[in-house]
């Protein structure tokens, strides 16, 4: 009788649910010379009151230079990749504090995995001619980041730093070499 009676009673306990809050996002996105500038896009969703998840990606619109100009980029296998686009999943953690009148800000702890498209510019590589563009090798990567966002209504401005770590395979050293990359944006949100 009493697992009957468990079954069928309500719950007075709890509080009531957060209402969802669905931010889309996009804007400019730079990493590492040489042609850093791109986008960034994508939908950040609240799960809790402290932690969200962005589903996003960033991606690099200009062209590299020409083989003859990357000499200057370093010595070592893992000074020749470079970031070109990203598609990542990253939780957030919100960190708690007092909100202001009139408008809102809010500072983020993010990391997760992401998957990397990255350019091996390798000086002197056969497979690059003058008129081709290095290869792009997909990865699988960590990343970890920060972001500040600042709101007013449903219209707000975010700035973000991520860290990207991944190990491609060099065509040239025949090995896995690591790397790592930053990429920083600055974006438009809208709060749905």
């Amino acid at each position: 009788m009493t697992a009957v009676a468990l079954l069928f009673s309500t719950a007075l306990a709890g509080r009531p649910p957060l209402e969802p809050q669905i931010q889309l996002h996009g804007g400019v996105s730079l990493v590492q010379t040489p042609s850093r500038t791109g986008g960034m896009l994508g939908m950040d969703s609240r799960l809790t009151r402290f932690v969200w998840v962005d589903l996003g990606a960033f991606f690099t619109l200009a062209p590299l230079p020409p083989p003859s100009e990357l000499a200057l980029l370093g010595s070592e296998a893992a000074d020749f990749f470079r970031l070109r686009h990203s598609i990542y999943i990253l939780p957030g953690f919100r960190i708690p504090h007092p909100q202001p009148n009139g408008f809102t800000w809010d500072v983020m702890l993010r990391g997760g995995p992401a998957v990397v498209w990255s350019a091996d510019l390798t000086p002197n590589d056969p497979r690059i001619t003058p008129n081709t563009q290095p290869f792009l090798e997909v990865d699988v990567s960590g990343m970890a980041g920060l972001e500040l966002k600042l709101q007013r209504e449903q219209i707000g401005l975010k700035g973000s730093a991520k860290f990207f770590a991944l190990t491609p395979f060099s065509e040239n050293e025949w090995t896995d070499v690591l790397i790592t990359g930053p990429q920083l944006g600055v974006e438009l949100f809208y709060e749905l």
